[in-house]
C-alpha cells in the first residue's frame, strides 16, 4: 500500500472485473478520485511520496491553446483547464504533428473517449475537440474542417 502506482491503477481499470467496479468503467472522474485518495494517504504517512514524480510535461501546442482560450475567449480557469486536458489526451493518443491527423483517427478517439464518459462530459469532450481541432486549423497545424469530424451525440431524455 505505501507505493500506490496510478498509472498502473488506469492500466488496470480498462480490463477491471472487482466487485462493484461497474464494469471497468474508466472516466477521468476516475482518475483524478484515485489521485485525490492517494495524496491523502501520502498526507497521513500511509504512502510515501513518488520518488522524483512528475506530470508530464504539458505539449507546447496545448500551452499556446491554452493563452488563446484566456486571451481571445476570455475562458474561465475551469474551462481552460478541461479543454486543455481533452487537447492533451489527443496528441497524446495521435501524436505531436496535428498535420498528420486524419478524419478517421479523431473519429476513433473522439468514439474511444466517449465510450467511457456520460452524457454530460461527452458534451464537454465534443466541445473542447472541436475547439481545440479549431485553433489548430487557424494556426495552420492541421487541415481545416477537421473540427467537423467530431460526430455528435444525442441524448436521451
Amino acid at each position: 500500500m505505501s507505493n500506490i502506482d496510478l498509472a498502473a491503477f488506469s492500466e488496470h481499470l480498462r480490463t477491471c472485473k472487482c466487485p462493484r467496479a461497474m464494469g471497468g468503467r474508466r472516466n477521468h472522474y476516475t482518475i483524478f478520485g484515485a489521485r485525490l485518495f492517494r495524496r491523502r494517504l501520502v498526507e497521513i504517512g500511509v504512502c510515501r511520496p513518488a520518488a522524483g514524480a512528475t506530470e508530464p510535461a504539458e505539449p507546447q501546442l496545448v500551452a499556446r491553446f491554452k493563452a488563446w482560450l484566456l486571451k481571445h475567449r476570455g475562458a474561465f480557469d475551469s474551462t481552460i483547464k478541461l479543454y486543455a486536458r481533452d487537447a492533451a489526451g489527443l496528441m497524446a493518443a495521435r501524436g505531436n504533428d496535428p498535420a498528420r491527423w486524419d478524419p478517421a483517427a479523431i473519429r476513433s478517439f473522439s468514439l474511444d473517449r466517449a465510450s467511457h464518459c456520460g452524457n454530460r462530459t461527452i458534451e464537454k469532450l465534443t466541445t473542447s475537440l472541436r475547439a481545440f481541432l479549431r485553433y489548430l486549423a487557424v494556426e495552420g497545424r492541421c487541415r481545416a474542417g477537421l473540427a467537423d469530424v467530431v460526430p455528435s451525440y444525442a441524448q436521451s431524455l
